[in-house]
This record gives structure tokens, sequence and C-alpha cells, in this order.
């Protein structure tokens, strides 16, 4: 498994990443008008639009994506894992090269907004709750972990 920065060809893999890791390990934590809301949103031309303000780093294994992550302003973004590959350090590596990433743009302080659900995962990767929000995303209320951590 390597991590490496997304291409434009990446746009399809990542999309459905994304979409798998919604529909299987959230949907228990979100409304299921949500999750499709979302996905309808990270569409391969979707994902190719938010890689020209974002930076997006892949996870590839034998040739296939199998994780995302992205840096935005200094906020860590699209963290996703597809659910066959959860459990591998694969999130976490995709994380660390963000964190990289931020050190090396010279950020002191890295934020993100967690799923209950990734709460943990965030913690064991150095990041500390800030506060709870509720959002109101076109009609559909959703719960986010506001998180930071100080580089």
């Amino acid at each position: 498994m390597r991590i490496r920065k997304f291409r434009k060809e990446d746009a399809r893999g990542v999309s459905n990443v994304i979409c798998r890791a919604q529909r299987e390990t959230l949907a228990g934590v979100y409304p299921k008008k949500s999750i499709e809301l979302f996905c309808s949103e990270r569409q391969p031309s979707d994902i190719l639009r938010l890689s020209k303000k974002r930076v997006l780093f892949v996870a590839e294994e034998k040739g296939k994506i199998v994780g995302v992550a992205g840096y935005e302003g200094e906020k860590v973004r699209t963290v996703s894992t597809h659910p066959k590959y959860l459990r591998r350090g694969i999130g976490k590596k995709l994380v660390n090269k963000v964190i990289d990433y931020a050190k090396k743009k010279g950020v002191k302080i890295l934020k993100l907004g967690s799923t209950p659900y990734a709460e943990e995962f965030y913690k064991k990767c150095g990041f500390k709750r800030v506060s709870k929000a509720r959002y109101n995303y076109k009609g559909i209320v959703v719960d986010v972990i506001r998180m930071k951590m100080e580089l």
C-alpha cells in the first residue's frame, strides 16, 4: 500500500471510496437522506472540482484506490477508507500525510470536523475535541465534532 498525491484519473476511485464509506460506516450515525445528499455531491466530476482547491492524497493498493484524505486551508478534509480496508492503518497513514504536508506549509494548528463515528480515530491521531456542533445543510441536520491539533 502506498500513499501518493491525487491524479485526475483517480476521481472515480475516490468517489467510490467516499460513498462506500459513507453508506456502510455511517448508516447508523446519520440519516440516509444526508448520506445520499453527500454522495450525490461526491461524484467523479465533483472530486475533480474539489481537487482544484484541495490537496488530495490517495492510498493505493494493487492499483486500487482504498483511501483518501485532503487538506484545505489549515483543515483536514475528506478522510475516507474503503470499508473492506478498515483497521489496517490506512486512515492513520493518510492523516499523517496531511499532518506532514501542513507542517511543511507552516501551519501551527490543524482543524477538522469529525463524525461522531470517527472521533476516537482522530483522538488516536493526536486531535483534541474543541466542541460539538449541529449543522443544517440543505434542510438536513447533522452533528459534527470540531477538533484541532497543535503542530
